[in-house]
């Protein structure tokens, strides 16, 4: 009893953490309708997250008696929208916390007569009832993903039930990222064969990242033209041009930002040392993951003409970003100079930097040097040995 009580209190706190948006009060005309389909009776709570303007938005929906959500999305051609269920079965609840179960995603068509039928037993059986042309060719993408997503989280159910008996699951991880691989070869298959579909700019979109700016440039540039003058499109070029020009070789873009003691600093700053440019986030596992190899760097050059710039991107209300930004800072010891990303400075959007974490060395010139994304502490750590032997020579 005193589990549900506690399981309970987490959805419904899951749940506020999302703000419920105007959309509602939108008129047909300018909106996007989309009605999602439940069990007659429900009382589920269901959070719809999508995007208005390139701005990350949810809604909290309840149902009507006869289990339908309806909501007004923002009026245009393409989006693409996840939907949670608040429920029991789509979260682990374990001592330290909770895990959600990954949210299926769908693409929304403007036009059409868009349906979603939930599973309310299993958010990831939920499917595309009805859809414009685009939305059903997403679905065979999107279908693949939700398989891959389904087999992760049996893998973390699975993990957590070995951790108890402490017993090993690299087996169950060798499956998965076997799975992963497949999937990953058939994204990129179903993006060469549909070069005039926005369908397949959206899958594009979500795996991009992980390419260099030179490969991603040259599957974009395969769309048609049609599909790159998407609004989608337009994004995704002016993404990509901002990453070319903070490439490796590129000069950083000229910023000016205040740093979380208060204090002015810009791009001027960065000149006459080496500087590592850190762009991360408190909710980013792998962000979080990497530093204490960068303390350990820290340590090891910061009397060598080297230090560091955390740039950090949150989101929600102002507020809770820094609390969560501070507590991060706090909770990781990372005590070198830190910033906030925000509208005003919008140094994430100017360093064309489109997933977390990415790091970018810059040297007394204010050249990029270095730049990845992901992990790859091993790749930094030998740029830093090249970078200081190669001082030490000159010197």
């Amino acid at each position: 009893m005193l589990m549900k009580k506690y399981l309970k209190s987490i959805i419904m706190g899951v749940a506020g953490l999302f703000a419920l948006t105007g959309s509602h009060a939108q008129t047909q005309k300018d909106c996007v309708q989309l009605e999602l389909r439940g069990n007659k009776g429900s009382k589920t709570i269901v959070m719809l997250m999508y995007s208005d303007n390139s701005d990350s938005k949810s809604a909290r929906l309840m149902p009507d008696v006869e289990g339908r959500y309806l909501f007004n999305l923002p009026n245009t051609p393409f989006q693409t929208v996840n939907v949670m269920l608040m429920n029991e079965q789509s979260m682990l609840v374990t001592e330290s916390g909770f895990t959600p179960k990954p949210r299926p995603t769908f693409l929304i068509e403007a036009g059409k007569e868009n349906i979603i039928e939930l599973n309310e037993v299993d958010q990831l059986n939920s499917r595309l009832l009805k859809g414009g042309e685009e939305s059903k060719l997403y679905e065979e993408i999107a279908k693949q993903e939700r398989k891959y997503a389904q087999q992760s989280w049996e893998v973390i159910l699975k993990k957590d039930s070995l951790s108890k008996l402490n017993k090993s699951a690299d087996d169950l991880k060798k499956g998965l990222s076997k799975t992963g691989e497949q999937l990953s070869d058939n994204m990129k298959s179903f993006v060469a064969t549909h070069k005039n579909s926005v369908a397949a700019l959206e899958v594009f979109s979500s795996y991009y990242t992980g390419l260099t700016i030179e490969e991603a440039t040259s599957e974009f540039d395969g769309f048609s033209k049609k599909v790159k003058g998407s609004e989608l499109g337009k994004v995704l070029a002016q993404k990509l041009l901002a990453g070319k020009s903070t490439n490796s070789g590129e000069q950083i873009p000229n910023f000016q930002v205040i740093t979380k003691d208060g204090k002015s600093f810009n791009s001027k700053n960065l000149e006459g040392k080496y500087w590592l440019i850190d762009f991360w986030g408190s909710w980013c596992a792998p962000c979080r993951a990497s530093h204490p190899e960068l303390k350990a760097l820290y340590e090891q050059y910061k009397d060598e003409n080297f230090d560091i710039l955390g740039v950090a991107f949150e989101s929600g209300p102002l507020d809770n970003q820094l609390k969560q930004w501070g507590k991060a800072i706090d909770e990781d010891g990372i005590q070198w100079h830190h910033v906030l990303n925000n509208k005003e400075n919008e140094l994430v959007k100017k360093f064309g930097v489109t997933s977390f974490p990415t790091k970018l060395l810059v040297d007394p010139s204010g050249k990029i040097i270095y730049r990845s994304t992901g992990g790859h502490g091993e790749d930094l750590a030998n740029k830093l040995v090249e970078v200081f032997s190669k001082k030490e020579k000159v010197q």
